[in-house]
Protein backbone atom coordinates (compact mmCIF):
# COMPACT_ATOMS: atom_id res chain seq x y z
CA UNK A 1 0.00 0.00 0.00
CA UNK A 2 0.98 3.24 -0.57
CA UNK A 3 1.10 6.29 1.56
CA UNK A 4 1.32 9.89 0.10
CA UNK A 5 2.41 12.47 2.18
CA UNK A 6 1.20 16.07 1.58
CA UNK A 7 3.58 17.52 -1.12
CA UNK A 8 3.27 14.80 -3.00
CA UNK A 9 -0.46 14.95 -2.91
CA UNK A 10 -0.05 18.77 -3.83
CA UNK A 11 2.20 18.12 -6.65
CA UNK A 12 0.15 15.74 -8.10
CA UNK A 13 -2.48 17.99 -7.94
CA UNK A 14 -0.86 20.85 -8.96
CA UNK A 15 0.45 18.81 -12.16
CA UNK A 16 -2.99 17.83 -13.27
CA UNK A 17 -3.82 21.50 -12.60
CA UNK A 18 -1.85 22.49 -15.46
CA UNK A 19 -2.38 20.19 -17.61
CA UNK A 20 -6.00 21.36 -17.90
CA UNK A 21 -4.57 25.13 -17.93
CA UNK A 22 -3.11 24.12 -20.96
CA UNK A 23 -5.76 22.40 -22.37
CA UNK A 24 -8.19 24.85 -22.08
CA UNK A 25 -5.56 27.34 -23.53
CA UNK A 26 -5.12 25.12 -26.55
CA UNK A 27 -8.79 24.83 -27.07
CA UNK A 28 -9.40 28.12 -26.45
CA UNK A 29 -6.41 29.47 -28.94
CA UNK A 30 -8.11 26.84 -31.82
CA UNK A 31 -11.58 28.38 -31.11
CA UNK A 32 -10.07 32.07 -31.47
CA UNK A 33 -8.41 30.46 -35.13
CA UNK A 34 -11.80 29.57 -36.17
CA UNK A 35 -13.59 33.11 -35.82
CA UNK A 36 -12.95 35.03 -39.24
CA UNK A 37 -10.96 38.29 -38.63
CA UNK A 38 -11.83 41.65 -41.04
CA UNK A 39 -8.97 40.61 -43.39
CA UNK A 40 -10.38 37.36 -43.96
CA UNK A 41 -13.99 38.64 -44.54
CA UNK A 42 -12.83 41.24 -47.02
CA UNK A 43 -13.30 38.79 -50.13
CA UNK A 44 -17.06 38.27 -49.29
CA UNK A 45 -18.99 40.33 -50.70
CA UNK A 46 -21.43 41.99 -47.95
CA UNK A 47 -25.03 42.52 -49.38
CA UNK A 48 -25.84 45.25 -46.92
CA UNK A 49 -23.61 47.84 -45.21
CA UNK A 50 -23.68 48.48 -41.87
CA UNK A 51 -26.08 51.20 -40.49
CA UNK A 52 -27.75 51.06 -43.57
CA UNK A 53 -31.30 51.82 -43.13
CA UNK A 54 -34.81 51.35 -45.31
CA UNK A 55 -37.75 52.64 -43.96
CA UNK A 56 -41.14 51.06 -43.30
CA UNK A 57 -44.24 52.59 -43.68
CA UNK A 58 -45.16 51.87 -40.01
CA UNK A 59 -47.62 54.71 -39.22
CA UNK A 60 -48.26 55.90 -35.49
CA UNK A 61 -51.29 58.09 -34.34
CA UNK A 62 -50.29 60.55 -31.67
CA UNK A 63 -51.94 62.52 -29.13
CA UNK A 64 -53.16 65.00 -31.54
CA UNK A 65 -54.29 62.32 -33.77
CA UNK A 66 -51.63 62.75 -36.32
CA UNK A 67 -50.49 59.98 -37.99
CA UNK A 68 -46.53 59.78 -38.06
CA UNK A 69 -44.09 57.72 -39.46
CA UNK A 70 -41.73 55.89 -36.17
CA UNK A 71 -40.18 52.65 -37.75
CA UNK A 72 -37.25 52.29 -39.74
CA UNK A 73 -35.65 48.73 -40.75
CA UNK A 74 -31.73 47.56 -40.92
CA UNK A 75 -31.17 44.39 -42.68
CA UNK A 76 -27.69 44.38 -41.58
CA UNK A 77 -25.40 42.58 -39.07
CA UNK A 78 -27.33 43.94 -36.01
CA UNK A 79 -25.13 41.91 -33.42
CA UNK A 80 -22.55 44.36 -35.08
CA UNK A 81 -24.08 47.85 -35.25
CA UNK A 82 -25.10 47.32 -31.44
CA UNK A 83 -21.13 46.26 -30.66
CA UNK A 84 -19.94 49.48 -32.85
CA UNK A 85 -23.06 51.80 -31.91
CA UNK A 86 -21.84 51.80 -28.10
CA UNK A 87 -18.12 51.63 -28.63
CA UNK A 88 -18.44 54.86 -30.97
CA UNK A 89 -21.05 56.35 -28.65
CA UNK A 90 -18.55 55.84 -25.79
CA UNK A 91 -15.20 56.87 -27.42
CA UNK A 92 -17.59 60.05 -28.67
CA UNK A 93 -18.51 60.82 -25.11
CA UNK A 94 -14.89 59.96 -23.35
CA UNK A 95 -13.44 62.65 -26.04
CA UNK A 96 -16.04 65.26 -25.07
CA UNK A 97 -15.96 64.44 -21.31
CA UNK A 98 -11.68 64.54 -21.31
CA UNK A 99 -12.24 68.01 -23.82
CA UNK A 100 -14.58 69.58 -20.86
CA UNK A 101 -12.67 68.21 -17.87
CA UNK A 102 -9.77 70.21 -19.63
CA UNK A 103 -11.46 73.50 -19.77
CA UNK A 104 -12.58 73.11 -16.17
CA UNK A 105 -8.98 72.19 -14.77
CA UNK A 106 -7.93 75.30 -17.25
CA UNK A 107 -6.51 77.90 -14.68
CA UNK A 108 -6.67 80.36 -17.47
CA UNK A 109 -10.52 79.42 -18.46
CA UNK A 110 -13.04 82.18 -17.32
CA UNK A 111 -14.97 81.16 -14.45
CA UNK A 112 -18.15 81.45 -17.03
CA UNK A 113 -16.59 79.04 -18.68
CA UNK A 114 -16.16 76.93 -16.59
CA UNK A 115 -19.45 77.20 -15.45
CA UNK A 116 -21.11 75.97 -18.34
CA UNK A 117 -18.52 72.78 -19.12
CA UNK A 118 -19.41 71.75 -15.65
CA UNK A 119 -22.85 71.83 -16.61
CA UNK A 120 -22.24 70.22 -19.71
CA UNK A 121 -20.48 67.52 -17.78
CA UNK A 122 -23.42 66.81 -15.58
CA UNK A 123 -25.74 67.00 -19.00
CA UNK A 124 -23.18 64.28 -20.68
CA UNK A 125 -23.57 62.05 -16.83
CA UNK A 126 -27.18 62.36 -16.75
CA UNK A 127 -27.86 61.11 -20.57
CA UNK A 128 -25.84 58.19 -19.87
CA UNK A 129 -27.83 57.22 -16.60
CA UNK A 130 -30.90 58.20 -18.57
CA UNK A 131 -29.84 55.62 -22.09
CA UNK A 132 -28.44 52.86 -19.42
CA UNK A 133 -32.12 53.02 -17.78
CA UNK A 134 -34.33 53.43 -21.22
CA UNK A 135 -32.10 50.71 -22.49
CA UNK A 136 -32.79 48.14 -19.35
CA UNK A 137 -36.25 48.89 -19.22
CA UNK A 138 -37.02 48.49 -23.19
CA UNK A 139 -34.74 45.00 -22.99
CA UNK A 140 -37.66 44.20 -20.12
CA UNK A 141 -39.90 44.02 -22.32
CA UNK A 142 -38.68 41.11 -24.50
CA UNK A 143 -36.31 42.52 -27.15
CA UNK A 144 -32.90 41.25 -27.64
CA UNK A 145 -30.82 44.10 -28.04
CA UNK A 146 -31.65 48.12 -28.26
CA UNK A 147 -29.40 51.26 -27.96
CA UNK A 148 -30.04 54.40 -27.22
CA UNK A 149 -28.81 58.06 -27.99
CA UNK A 150 -30.25 61.46 -26.30
CA UNK A 151 -28.79 64.45 -27.37
CA UNK A 152 -30.12 68.08 -25.99
CA UNK A 153 -34.01 67.77 -27.19
CA UNK A 154 -33.87 64.66 -29.38
CA UNK A 155 -33.86 60.72 -28.52
CA UNK A 156 -33.00 57.54 -31.06
CA UNK A 157 -33.45 54.22 -30.13
CA UNK A 158 -32.35 51.56 -32.38
CA UNK A 159 -33.92 47.85 -31.26
CA UNK A 160 -33.06 44.70 -32.45
CA UNK A 161 -36.55 43.17 -33.29
CA UNK A 162 -37.62 40.68 -36.18
CA UNK A 163 -40.57 43.16 -36.95
CA UNK A 164 -41.84 45.90 -34.89
CA UNK A 165 -45.87 46.27 -34.50
CA UNK A 166 -47.66 49.53 -33.34
CA UNK A 167 -48.38 48.27 -29.51
CA UNK A 168 -44.47 47.85 -29.10
CA UNK A 169 -43.78 51.24 -30.77
CA UNK A 170 -46.12 52.36 -28.35
CA UNK A 171 -44.07 50.96 -25.40
CA UNK A 172 -41.38 51.87 -26.12
CA UNK A 173 -42.40 55.78 -26.86
CA UNK A 174 -43.78 55.67 -23.23
CA UNK A 175 -40.59 54.52 -21.38
CA UNK A 176 -38.66 57.62 -23.68
CA UNK A 177 -41.45 60.18 -22.75
CA UNK A 178 -41.42 58.83 -19.09
CA UNK A 179 -37.54 58.74 -18.59
CA UNK A 180 -36.85 62.10 -20.33
CA UNK A 181 -39.99 64.09 -20.43
CA UNK A 182 -38.92 64.59 -24.66
CA UNK A 183 -42.01 65.05 -26.47
CA UNK A 184 -42.94 62.50 -28.90
CA UNK A 185 -42.45 63.97 -32.22
CA UNK A 186 -38.52 64.26 -31.24
CA UNK A 187 -38.06 60.79 -30.77
CA UNK A 188 -37.22 58.29 -33.36
CA UNK A 189 -37.32 54.60 -32.77
CA UNK A 190 -35.82 51.75 -35.57
CA UNK A 191 -35.73 48.76 -36.03
CA UNK A 192 -32.44 46.25 -36.88
CA UNK A 193 -32.95 43.06 -37.58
Amino acid sequence: MLIFKRKQIVLVALFIMILVAGYLNWSYKEEMQAIPTMSEDSGIELSKNLGEAQLVNSELENENGENEQAVVVDTGSSNEYFIEARMEKESARSEALEVLREIVDNANSPNETKVEAQKHIIDIARHIDTEAVIENLIKAKGFDDVVVFINQDTVNVVVQSSGLIPSQVAQIMDIVIDQTQISHDKIKIMELK
